[in-house]
């Protein structure tokens, strides 16, 4: 559960034998803490916690303070032509902006360093992009791509008398402006505090006076909840109060006394998020120039209102005028509640769900309950802030609340804490968010569901369009995951299952057994009743070219089935007929005891069962195979020893495709499929046995009745075969997977049918050509990938598998 959570997949075998104890789990799960896939995981968890993918324009380049990539807006913004490349640049620069500060947090855990420089970083987090344009101090290499992220200080941000105007368009801040002085010298980063994301998403107003960004800094990071301190007044004289409330008036102080002076720290940062963008002090122009004529106590040179609190922290002032912020960050990783704050804002992205309030009515029913559950997390909050507290490491902290009853969901020897977890839900099984059921189903079967992978190597995945109805977040309407399935969601589950079990059946049994993570037990041939099976290829291009080929088995006495199997159909179909095809000609069968008896059917003898499609006795009285069909004789044998199957065949094959016929003979039990105990059948129970394992994580044995019923679920998707498709499985829409091809065909293959438009960022495929391929891996003759792909559905689309 754990490697899913932090790596987006399973763990190795080397990982689970090295785990004998809680030391060297413990060991295990700190390893996990590195890598693309952790950092993802810690992106996504700060991203649910600061919402942060919801904010508007974290970095404003309408403004000039960043020269360089405000002139290149510009250029695109008057060149209709190079409308696109404007659109690219806004949209390469929000994904960076959005991303900074859980990269920030991703690179102090990942990195071991004080927990305490999320706050107090002397820097932020770029990639190539962001350093570029922002001038950034950190070094790329020219292969470096979007997704990497280094620390790096800003030092190409300008005052306005540092620029000078060129081409004046007071249009839509289109001036473009060239530098004449200086950059800041030492722009004044203090981690999330001046993240540009965090800025933007908390935004501050004339009236809001960076209120809100206190709001959250004391939420985030001192686990205080202004909103619920104190009940807001619903008298009508403290809401008709114009004696400055926010100081005088005490029902307004006990909120205003704790939150202003943090507003106050936010002095610098104004409505664009930019520190003093216009070099001076950021105030509103309604309090310096008031617009009823009243007289404003603002002062030149003042960076804050003097109608307010000074900035600081409780009872700890900021005397600090430039860098307010980072003078906050030192005092609040001083406060004892920085740490608990730390450990309730990794609490739901650990173990999927929020923590408990704190029952609030003695009177109310369940009130014991419901207080026992919430002090039982607030007990392990307590636990995992002691681990926290010992180096600062969040790779400590993380360690322990991964090892915690509540996210094993294990059992204990406790039973209050039993009753908590019971009272707060959690159990073993957690409802997977649309990313965690995204990296669990590319880990296990390798499918991309519905993903478009671009030239620039920027892959889309398809859980992104239904992030909200599966239970996401948009980070604005939606903030809070879903922990229950609901009607759109199961709907959507299901189409997901759908789509997802064809292309992963046929990405296994596309590989050598030795190298398949699933399907290691059986071959696409295999088939329950079957003794014995074997292909071979016809050496024959002409109906009068008659071969004989047979195939021997020692069997014991009882009903048998005698088959063959056309494997290779082929038709060249314009809508009305086929221009060429390849066709097979049965003239006989025969049937050898090991005594020597000899039983011959002939193609046109009624002992003969088809399977199938177009398949029939012509005018010269052999079977004529127009399609992948089965030709099946039963007979009771009597005597122990060695079967001989012999067939008399023909073929014709297509001038253009080519190809030699290519057919199976096989010897099987003729009795219940249910019931039977053959090699092949064992074989797919084992197999069945396995996939519980690697997909629902339980062990049940063959005999049980959940491998049982999805034995039958194989057996009737197999009867079903023949029926459903012609030997080519054309209902798998292998496009569902967007990496299918990517990974399963040669780069030359890929290039024979796929081309990259122009000025554009996506790919075309050449379908005709494309199918070729597609027919090649959705060849089904046996129509044991149909089968396997029904066992699929029912895998993907259960309750343990969206579950963790």
């Amino acid at each position: 559960r754990a490697a899913l959570l932090l790596q987006g997949r399973l763990p190795t075998d080397a990982e689970r034998k090295a785990v004998v104890s809680d030391a060297t789990l413990r060991t295990a799960l700190r390893n996990m803490m590195q890598g693309a896939a952790f950092r993802e995981f810690v992106v996504t968890g700060v991203n649910d916690r600061l919402l942060l993918e919801a904010a508007d324009e974290p970095v404003n380049i309408a403004l000039a303070n960043f020269v360089h990539i405000h002139n290149k807006r510009v250029e695109y913004n008057i060149d209709e032509a190079k409308r696109q490349l404007g659109y690219k640049l806004y949209n390469d620069l929000n994904w960076a902006s959005f991303r900074a500060a859980g990269e920030l947090i991703a690179y102090v855990i990942e990195n071991d360093k004080p927990y305490t420089e999320i706050l107090t970083a002397d820097y932020m987090m770029m990639n190539p992009f962001l350093n570029y344009w922002m001038e950034g101090s950190a070094t790329f290499a020219e292969t470096d791509g979007r997704e990497v992220f280094k620390p790096s200080r800003i030092e190409g941000y300008y005052y306005p008398d540092a620029l000078e105007i060129v081409n004046y368009r007071p249009s839509n801040s289109n001036s473009t402006y060239k530098v004449v002085g200086q950059p800041l010298a030492d722009y004044p980063h203090s981690g999330i505090l001046t993240d540009f994301g965090f800025l933007s998403r908390y935004p501050t107003t004339a009236t809001n006076r960076n209120r809100a960004r206190a709001r959250w800094v004391f939420y985030h990071f001192l686990g205080i909840d202004i909103e619920k301190s104190s009940q807001r007044p619903t008298d009508e004289a403290a809401l008709t109060d114009r004696n400055n409330p926010t100081m005088n008036n005490p029902n307004c102080t006990v909120c205003h006394a704790l939150l202003d002076p943090v507003a106050g720290a936010f002095q610098n940062w104004g409505d664009f998020n930019f520190y003093r963008n216009n070099g001076g002090d950021v105030l509103d122009r309604f309090y310096k120039y008031p617009e009823d004529g009243t007289n404003s106590p603002y002062q030149q040179g003042d960076l804050w209102y003097r109608d307010m609190r000074a900035p600081g922290l409780f009872d700890k002032q900021i005397s600090e005028r430039d860098y307010t912020l980072r003078e906050l960050a030192e005092l609040i990783v001083e406060e004892p509640g920085f740490l608990s704050a730390s450990a309730q804002f990794w609490w739901p992205s650990v173990f999927g769900k929020p923590l408990l309030d704190k029952p609030a009515v003695e009177s109310d029913q369940g009130y014991q309950a419901k207080y026992a559950a919430y002090q039982a997390q607030q007990d392990s909050i307590d636990e995992f802030v002691a681990a926290l507290d010992t180096r600062l490491s969040a790779k400590d902290m993380l360690v322990e609340m991964l090892m915690s009853p509540w996210f094993s969901g294990e059992k204990i020897s406790s039973y209050t804490f039993n009753a908590a977890q019971y009272e707060a839900e959690f159990g073993s099984k957690q409802l997977l968010d649309p990313e965690q059921l995204a990296k669990k189903t590319r880990a296990i079967t390798g499918v991309a569901w519905r993903g478009r992978l671009r030239p620039s190597g920027i892959f889309e995945s398809g859980y992104e369009n239904f992030d909200v109805l599966l239970g996401g977040i948009d980070s604005s309407a939606v903030t809070t995951r879903a922990t229950e399935l609901t009607p759109t969601m199961t709907t959507i589950l299901m189409t997901h299952a759908t789509e997802t079990a064809c292309p992963a059946v046929v990405r296994q049994f596309a590989k050598p057994i030795e190298e398949r993570s699933l399907f290691f037990y059986v071959e696409e041939t295999m088939q329950p009743l079957v003794l014995e099976s074997r292909a071979y290829t016809l050496a024959s291009e002409t109906r009068e070219d008659w071969n004989i080929i047979s195939l021997s088995k020692p069997i014991s006495p009882g009903d048998k089935t005698f088959s063959l199997k056309f494997l290779n159909r082929y038709c060249d179909y314009d809508g009305v007929s086929c221009i060429e095809q390849r066709t097979l000609f049965l003239k006989s069968l025969t049937i050898s005891s090991p005594s020597g008896l000899t039983t011959k059917v002939q193609a046109a003898d009624p002992r003969i069962r088809v399977i199938g499609r177009y398949c029939s006795v012509d005018w010269q009285g052999d079977m004529r195979f127009g399609d992948s069909c089965t030709v099946e004789v039963d007979l009771s044998v009597s005597e122990t020893g060695n079967y001989t199957l012999g067939a008399e065949l023909s073929a014709e094959i297509p001038a253009l495709k080519g190809g030699l016929a290519e057919v199976s003979l096989s010897i099987n039990e003729n009795t219940d499929v249910l019931s039977a105990d053959t090699p092949n059948s064992k074989a797919i129970r084992n197999q069945i046995v396995e996939l519980f394992d690697q997909l629902h994580g339980k062990r049940y044995t063959t005999s049980s009745t959940n491998v049982t019923q999805v034995y039958e679920i194989f057996n009737a998707a197999l009867m079903k075969g023949p029926s459903a498709h012609s030997g080519i499985f054309h209902q798998c829409n292998l496009w569902n997977d967007g990496l299918f091809h990517d990974e399963n065909l040669t780069q030359k293959e890929i290039a024979t049918f796929r081309t990259v438009q122009p000025n554009n960022d996506w790919y075309s495929d050449d379908w005709e050509v494309r199918r070729v391929f597609d027919h090649e891996f959705m060849a089904d003759p046996f129509y044991s990938k149909y089968a396997w792909t029904a066992v699929m559905m029912y895998m993907l689309s259960h309750y343990d598998y969206l579950h963790e």
